[in-house]
């Protein structure tokens, strides 16, 4: 019996647990973690998008139900973040984009809780304060910080109009630059991505910089050596759209729908559902050039 068909079986039994008494939950927890951590590995390997969308959502709720017996434990904290964010960028985003901003929001509230209290209370989002919150971040608080990063520029760029919103976008950068510091290689050279897109998106008034955001590009495509098909979706519908270079553009949405050779297994949710994006992204090309 895999892992994913052990959960399956196991979710009834886990939730009835979870909200029995405290004792019961947080022995349940303890004895779940390693299932969690096994299942949101066997979700990555899914081929199948669909079914990896109806087992993500299984999941979260699975992990809120573990939040209500231990709302303090860092690496189930971390866990909700990353999995509400991914939940909205992949399946929610493209086609509903109010209610992926709603995911974004639970993701980074969840993210603030894991990164402490300074956090969570709403100090460091002042922006007097957050430079400090930031340097006082330590290398343990990587995940945390990438995924609240990750969700909090989610929200912020689906809230554009909004100009309230708008003006958090610093902070987010601040955030990611020090996560880009720590690691430019975590989860697939992810900061490299969040700054080709940044500074491919933002008009040069306001910091967009199309050399700097190609050179990140570039970087992260070498870091994961053309293997991470949601990255080419983004320089595609980023930088390629932004500059014009239709050519460039055609190239990277062919590469982002053709499965490679020697596929790592964890990317074989993430490049299915971003092949799918590149093939939607494609008849849109006219209305983008």
């Amino acid at each position: 019996m895999n892992r994913k068909t052990l959960l399956t079986l196991l979710l009834p039994t886990l939730t009835l647990l979870l909200t029995g008494c405290a004792t019961t939950g947080r022995l349940t927890i303890h004895f779940a973690k390693p299932l969690i951590s096994g299942s949101i590995e066997a979700l990555y390997e899914e081929s199948d998008p669909a079914f990896g969308e109806s087992a993500m959502a299984s999941q979260l709720k699975l992990l809120e139900g573990m939040l209500k017996s231990a709302p303090n434990d860092k690496e189930l904290l971390i866990t909700a973040c990353q999995g509400f964010t991914g939940y909205a960028m992949l399946f929610v985003e493209p086609t509903d984009p109010e209610r992926a901003k709603e995911f974004y929001t639970r993701a980074k509230g969840y993210g603030l809780r894991a990164l402490g209290k300074e956090w969570s209370s709403g100090k460091a989002v002042k922006y007097d304060d957050f430079e400090q919150s930031v340097k006082g971040l330590q290398t343990s608080d990587l995940a945390a910080a990438y995924w609240t990063g990750m969700a909090w520029a989610g929200w912020v760029n689906l809230s554009r109009s909004d100009p309230m919103a708008s003006a958090q976008f610093p902070r987010v950068k601040k955030l990611m630059e020090w996560v880009n510091s720590e690691d430019s290689t975590y989860f697939h050279a992810g900061p490299l991505w969040f700054f080709g897109v940044y500074y491919s998106t933002l008009p040069p008034i306001l910091g967009g910089n199309p050399k700097l955001s190609e050179r990140y590009f570039n970087s992260a495509e070498a870091v994961t050596g053309g293997k991470f098909l949601w990255g080419k979706l983004l320089f595609a519908k980023t930088y390629a759209v932004s500059q014009l270079d239709r050519e460039l553009f055609n190239r990277l949405i062919s590469e982002a729908t053709s499965i490679p050779a020697a596929e790592p297994p964890e990317l074989r949710l993430l490049n299915r559902v971003a092949a799918n994006e590149a093939r939607r992204l494609l008849q849109q090309a006219d209305e983008l050039f």
